[in-house]
């Protein structure tokens, strides 16, 4: 998913210029580049072993937009993700809570503020 918008990341390569990074010409504030490892790892790592359709990241995206379309709660999201836990093979890479598959997705970047609209206010 990352590699269709982004094209192929060579981590190596800063800036296009060939040298390779280390980490005393890190930009990244502390941490971050440990988050970005991490969220890279979840946008490769396989949901199962042997799904090639679904990563981590894109399989949690996807069903972030159903919940969103159909308007669940967070309970009932929670619930369907016990259920797919418990549904597919052992050894799953699936969150076990809306929790942290929302946490996942704010540590990218990805997160949302809820804006009250009453025109009565």
């Amino acid at each position: 998913m990352l590699n269709d918008a982004l094209g192929p990341i060579d981590r190596n390569v800063y800036m296009g210029l060939g040298e390779s990074t280390n980490d005393s010409n890190n930009d990244l504030p502390d941490g971050d580049g440990d988050k970005f490892d991490d969220l890279f790892a979840a946008a490769t790592q396989e949901l199962y072993v042997g799904c090639t359709k679904f990563s981590v990241f894109s399989f949690i995206v996807k069903l972030m937009d159903i919940k969103v379309l159909n308007h669940w709660s967070n309970k009932s999201f929670d619930l369907l993700l016990q259920l797919l836990k418990d549904v597919l093979p052992k050894g799953s890479n699936i969150p076990l809570s809306h929790y942290n598959a929302k946490k996942m997705l704010r540590d990218l970047g990805l997160g949302y503020e809820s804006i009250h609209a009453c025109k009565h206010d």
